[in-house]
């Protein structure tokens, strides 16, 4: 039996370029049957196109679709309407990135975190399988993401280590010290120095339905403590002795580093999952392609990261597009810089750790806030290798409710800057946002009375719908997603899905284990024919 068939392996395709994703969603979540096989997702004779049309493509065109289309935001346009072209994006990006981003909760809550980890787990598992019987029907060119027959026997190795953590959720980063005794004799180069090279991966176990295994992502090398520039290439996994066949999710990285720098950037954004029984007597080493000292030459003096000016104004809706710049390139790496937001006065964050929840006798939980005036979806800005002018996006809500300072003001710091950078001198932006809104007059209830402490949404509603615990598919404290599906359709009760819920006799009414008062039901509804305002 084959490595391959053992371990029933499935490898992303490779995505050189280790670039943040962002994730929206404008629409209600769609489910294709992922469940079928792949003998019959196709007419074709082989070919994962339509098998990715039934089952990841309604996943991401439900949640990416407004910034991973052609012309987007994000990287990749795995979301957009021309099937060929998405999925040749999607087989880019790699479906293990896709999905690892998706169930993450910094990434672009609440459209991605672990509301979505059961669907994903589903994808990842059937589409593992779909490309094992593909591969297996059709020959190793039936899987489009450019697997190759390598000998791996002229490869170097370094020595093997303990997993040691076989619980499911756990992780674990492995050290390799190269120049300590971790990287074998087999192929390695005379005169090669690698004092103070580490090579670092880290290994996570998963559960997918009851199958256990081990997702392997993130290697990096640390020349931090290194006395010469190092160059590497081509990077395998060895799980118990052998090396897994067809692999390439690290097969094409080729990386050159200088000495004393350290573990950032990661060398690849893939991942490699490996399915079987996880044991506490596994062990994982590493095989290299290429070793080498290279000259880098010296680093280029003093590279600066400032914002390209240290304050704006804004109006009140839309995004804004801000500018980074480095006073030098740097040709040998990336460069990652971090934005730290700042709140100074009176504008808030999407989470800005003022709402909590409580759901039951657990913890209280951060949610979104219902009232945030400013969103930064991408906190970390990746320069790549020669390039000095990047950008990022603040996204202000057209809110409609009136500040007493008749201004919304926040700053946006430089926090960390890694790959060689240094935090410049203008590494401040303080953002004025221009009220545009009136006071409020009448009786009529506002969404700020309804969200408030003591309202009537905060007391019955944000326990069960909030961006932790989505519970009928959305969140209330999102108000564009809120009105945009349905649950409430402004100047319109009989038609908003929340009414309808209220008013219900029998199952499904809202709130569960309480009833509202025709009172409390007046004032929602009076909301709602008054135009539903975000007031």
């Amino acid at each position: 039996m084959s490595t391959k068939k053992k371990f029933q392996i499935l490898l992303t395709s490779l995505l050189l370029l280790a670039v943040p994703m962002s994730y929206n969603s404008c629409s209600s979540n769609h489910s294709g049957d992922e469940s079928l096989a792949f003998s019959a997702a196709s007419s074709k004779a082989c070919g994962l196109d339509t098998y990715y049309a039934r089952t990841w493509r309604p996943f991401v065109q439900s949640k990416c679709a407004t910034c991973h289309i052609p012309g987007g935001q994000g990287k990749g346009a795995f979301a957009g309407s021309n099937l060929a072209q998405a999925y040749q994006a999607f087989s880019l990006a790699g479906f293990s990135k896709v999905g690892r981003y998706a169930v993450d909760p910094a990434h672009k809550p609440p459209y991605t975190g672990p509301a979505n980890k059961d669907k994903v787990d589903k994808l990842l598992k059937n589409w593992a399988e779909a490309e094992i019987e593909a591969q297996e029907k059709c020959g190793a060119g039936a899987v489009e993401d450019g697997r190759i027959d390598e000998d791996f026997t002229q490869w170097m190795r370094t020595r093997s280590k303990g997993v040691n953590g076989v619980q499911v959720g756990s992780t674990e980063t492995l050290e390799f010290d190269l120049g300590n005794g971790d990287l074998m004799g087999i192929n390695r180069p005379d005169n090669l120095n690698l004092d103070g090279v580490v090579v670092r991966i880290t290994v996570e176990v998963r559960d997918n339905l009851g199958d256990v295994y081990y997702a392997i992502y993130d290697p990096v090398i640390d020349l931090s403590g290194a006395s010469e520039d190092v160059r590497i290439s081509g990077i395998a996994v060895i799980l118990n002795g052998q090396v897994i066949d067809d692999q390439t999710t690290f097969f094409y990285i080729d990386e050159s580093r200088r000495q004393n720098t350290g573990p950032v950037p990661v060398l690849s954004s893939g991942a490699m999952i490996i399915q079987g029984t996880a044991r506490t007597t596994d062990t994982l080493a590493l095989s290299i392609k290429t070793l080498e000292n290279v000259d880098l030459g010296p680093p280029p003096a003093g590279v600066f990261a400032n914002f390209q000016t240290n304050s704006s104004n804004v109006v009140e809706s839309g995004t804004h597009t801000f500018t980074i710049e480095l006073s030098e390139p740097i040709q040998s790496n990336e460069v990652a810089v971090t934005l730290e937001p700042d709140a100074f006065a009176n504008a808030k964050e999407v989470y800005c750790g003022e709402e909590e929840v409580l759901e039951g006798d657990s913890d209280p939980t951060p949610i979104r806030c219902f009232d945030w005036d400013f969103d930064i979806p991408q906190r970390t800005i990746v320069f790549e290798p020669g390039q000095t002018t990047a950008q990022f996006d603040v996204v202000v809500q057209n809110d409609e409710r009136y500040e007493v300072q008749a201004q919304e003001l926040f700053r946006i710091n430089i926090g960390n800057v890694s790959g060689g950078g240094e935090v410049g001198s203008t590494n401040q932006i303080e953002v004025t946002i221009n009220e545009d809104d009136s006071v409020q007059t009448g009786t009529t209830m506002t969404y700020t009375q309804l969200m408030g402490n003591g309202g009537i949404f905060r007391r019955y509603c944000v326990k069960c719908h909030n961006s932790s615990n989505q519970q009928g598919g959305y969140d209330i404290t999102n108000y564009q997603v809120m009105v945009g599906s349905d649950v409430v359709v402004p100047g319109s009760p009989a038609l908003s899905k929340m009414i309808d819920r209220i008013n219900r006799t029998g199952s499904g009414r809202m709130p569960r284990n309480s009833q509202l008062d025709g009172l409390e039901i007046l004032d929602i509804e009076s909301w709602i024919n008054a135009g539903a305002k975000n007031d």
